[in-house]
């Protein structure tokens, strides 16, 4: 194999490697929803040495081979990330029934598949050339049909994933505003990658950004783990604790508005009423 580096690749293959680091690190110390951000973050790792490798390789067979390594990673990313929404929602009983297993998992395998028998069908990629014409060579890609399906794929689990978490957190208190906001924006950074790429803006022709705001997000998250505690005051934890209470439980902010409660409050000062609260005074 022949390589040669330029900084885009360099710059994937760097923190490439360190999230790969991370990942194991999250694989083997933790556990519920910060051991789907250490799938998350191999997944992306995987797509972005890969791509990394593909930037700096200088032949068609290279490139091809980089490709499909990235497709390891492309395609288990989606399932990761709406695996990690359920599970922060708490809404794992979801993913337990087979019709929706298949629902998440049956696209990106048959992507993954397509993508390595592509020479024999080209119905995933219609063409894959090499242009020449700028700073290093590049792998020039005209999309066919099932190229296209699994974008979509990919949007509509990103999509569903994100607003998950919009609902999850809307009515969140102050005490989780900035873990919130962390986690929006990390989701948020990709969609805007993506779709520049999409549309043809990008810093240099053919170059995909979307590796490089995949980065950027699972090092916010991490950042959000490990620095601000992130998942070790969401109301996930505390919603557990506050069901089984019998007491009735309320929480005013300091204009004595109401900004969190319990079942039983309800159940003992409005007859068990499912309107919401939040809120009131």
């Amino acid at each position: 194999m022949e390589f040669a580096f330029n900084n885009y690749a360099l710059t994937l293959l760097f923190f490439g490697a360190i999230a790969i680091s991370l990942s194991f690190y999250i694989l083997k110390n933790e556990t519920g929803s910060v051991r789907w951000v250490g799938f998350m973050m191999l997944s992306n790792s995987i797509w972005s040495l890969a791509y990394g490798a593909e930037l700096t390789s200088v032949s068609l067979p290279q490139m091809k081979f980089f490709t499909n390594i990235e497709y390891l990673g492309i395609s288990s990313l989606p399932i990761a990330w709406i695996l990690f929404c359920l599970d922060l929602v708490e809404n794992k009983e979801w993913f337990r029934k087979t019709s929706n297993k298949l629902l998440v998992v049956t696209i990106p395998t048959l992507a993954l598949l397509l993508v390595w028998t592509n020479d024999f069908h080209h119905i995933y990629y219609k063409e894959l050339s090499i242009d020449s014409t700028g700073s290093f060579p590049m792998l020039q890609i005209i999309p066919a049909l099932s190229f296209r399906i699994f974008t979509v794929y990919f949007y509509i689990i990103y999509a569903v994933g994100s607003y998950l978490l919009i609902i999850k957190f809307k009515n969140s208190d102050t005490a989780y505003r900035r873990q919130n906001y962390i986690i929006l924006i990390a989701a948020f950074i990709p969609w805007i990658a993506n779709i520049c790429y999409m549309v043809g803006l990008r810093p240099i022709r053919h170059l995909d950004l979307t590796p490089f705001a995949f980065l950027l997000t699972t090092t916010l998250v991490c950042l959000g783990i490990y620095k601000f505690k992130l998942f070790d005051i969401l109301p996930v934890a505390r919603k557990k604790i506050l069901e089984l209470m019998q007491d009735g439980f309320i929480v005013l902010d300091n204009r004595e508005h109401i900004i969190d409660y319990n079942p039983s409050f309800l159940k003992y000062t409005i007859n068990g009423s499912s309107n919401k609260i939040t809120g009131k005074k």
